[in-house]
């Protein structure tokens, strides 16, 4: 039966990214001088007087060889002087946790070893990939989960000389379910990650595909640890109410261990959970036509609403020497809706809106003065807008949009490239409105073709986009030009 919990001691969640490869190296007792860690190509020395020989990494451990301060100097050389993909921690006790910084398997290559008396790998690799338990390194402030074993059946219906069907035979094991957490303004969440896919520099944007990723969820039930291996979002949806603001995450996963012995208590226990809620009163909700930036004349008092963001995948995969269902991928068609409530207008804005099909974009921001998370979504249409009824008092209207990928089509002959800068200029000042990490293809350019090419925005004004991705040739403006904008249909930043 699957179990909920409430926040608490009891109620600890954890997340831990697969993909990413992990190692953990435990000290027993001190160090020695020249003994050596070896992650990969990079080779940590540790000095207690005399240098150490070249090229490798000086450990400082002069002042104390004891296993933690062994761990704690190992830790900081890691962190600083790597070359390769990785990061360090201290993890239990006095051991060393190195993780890959990559999360497409590659880190599982990379080999470990040691010369000291007194410390060990747990393998001569980091070990990790999809479907591979990985340590919970993220604590989510859990509300509930359902996450439990789905077993399929596989019924024969024939008769074979019988006046009744035969038994089933055991078919396809998955894990579903969904996890309900209160969304803080910790960076990098997990959950949102693995459902978009790429994460960087503050800026979740949709991967082409999310094969080799996947989480494992670790939840603490009192008598033991129950973890989710291979898990995959396949929804996620954000909610704002009066009160707080939810995230709750549909899972498919591939396996599930009752009791866990890598991700135990200790391990749940000892994860920082120190970051603040998002509140609604912290929310700033704009919407606009998408011709224009957003600015606060868009502020339509937002009320509580719901983002559901669907990235579909099938349940049941094909399964090879196991009774586990195989890995989950996308079918390539997410969907993207959003539905909120604001008060009635002295003018039906939103039914003229979904009469002319006006392409609209809404972002959600919000802020504790500190720390910002913003969910912008482009490409909306109206789906669903009543009408504004009379009336005393403040009257809330519901309304429902879908976003998609939205294409802007603009041709001029004012339109010129600049090496300088790498931008496209249109001296007419009209170029279309985009937004940074939107994507433009430009065609027409006859004396340097090289222009012609699909880059990133960097920046927009209505006379300069400047681009990333291509290296522009100066050239005139005279021909013809085309600039498409390819919007992404939702993006969500934090800072």
């Amino acid at each position: 039966m699957a179990s909920t919990f409430g926040v608490g001691i009891l109620g600890i969640l954890g997340a831990g990214q697969e993909g990413v490869a992990q190692g953990t190296l435990t000290f027993t007792g001190v160090v020695i001088d020249a003994q050596t860690v070896t992650i990969g190509a990079d080779v940590y020395e540790f000095d207690v007087s005399g240098g150490v020989t070249s090229p490798n990494i000086l450990v400082d451990v002069s002042a104390s060889q004891t296993a933690q301060a062994a761990v704690t100097a190992l830790v900081a050389q890691i962190n600083a002087s790597h070359t390769e993909p990785v990061s360090a921690a201290q993890g239990l006790g006095t051991s060393v946790v190195v993780t890959s910084t990559t999360d497409d398997g590659t880190g599982a290559t990379i080999a470990t070893t040691e010369t000291c008396t007194n410390a060990s790998w747990g393998a001569v690799t980091l070990v990790g990939g999809y479907g591979v338990e990985a340590t919970a390194t993220q604590r989510l402030p859990m509300i509930s989960e359902t996450l439990d074993d789905v077993q399929a059946l596989n019924r024969d219906v024939s008769l074979q000389g019988r006046g009744f069907e035969r038994p089933p035979d055991p078919g396809t094991i998955g894990v579903q379910g969904d996890v309900a957490c209160y969304l803080r303004y910790t960076p990098r969440k997990l959950l949102l990650k693995q459902f978009f896919g790429l994460y960087a520099s503050g800026k979740y944007t949709l991967s082409p595909q999310r094969k080799g990723k996947g989480l494992t969820l670790a939840v603490n039930e009192q008598i033991s640890v129950k973890t989710a291996i291979g898990c995959k979002v396949s929804q996620i949806v954000l909610a704002s109410s009066l009160t707080d603001v939810r995230l709750t995450a549909t899972i498919i996963g591939q396996t599930l261990i009752r009791n866990s012995s890598k991700n135990t208590l200790a391990v749940l226990q000892q994860l920082a959970d120190s970051d603040r809620n998002l509140l609604h009163r912290h929310l700033t909700f704009l919407i606009g036509d998408q011709v224009n930036a957003l600015n606060t004349t868009d502020d339509h008092t937002f009320r509580p609403g719901t983002y559901t963001l669907t990235m579909a995948m099938p349940h049941d995969q094909v399964f090879i020497d196991s009774p586990y269902a195989d890995e989950p991928l996308d079918n390539g068609f997410p969907t993207y809706t959003l539905a909120i409530a604001v008060p009635r207008h002295l003018t039906d804005v939103f039914k003229t809106w979904q009469a002319a099909n006006t392409g609209l974009q809404a972002q959600a921001t919000w802020t504790n003065g500190t720390n910002t998370l913003v969910v912008l979504l482009q490409s909306l249409n109206l789906q669903t807008a009543p009408i504004t009824t009379p009336g005393p008092g403040v009257r809330a209207i519901t309304l429902t949009l879908h976003a998609s990928e939205g294409l802007v089509v603009y041709t001029a002959s004012t339109i010129s490239a600049a090496s300088g800068d790498n931008s496209y200029n249109d001296s007419a000042t009209a170029l279309p409105y985009c937004q940074a990490g939107d994507q433009v293809q430009i065609t027409g350019f006859t004396a340097h073709p090289e222009n012609n090419k699909i880059a990133t925005v960097v920046s927009y004004t209505t006379a300069k986009i400047v681009v990333s991705g291509v290296t522009l040739v100066t050239e005139a403006a005279g021909a013809p030009i085309t600039l498409r904008v390819l919007k992404q249909p939702i993006v969500i930043t934090e800072t």
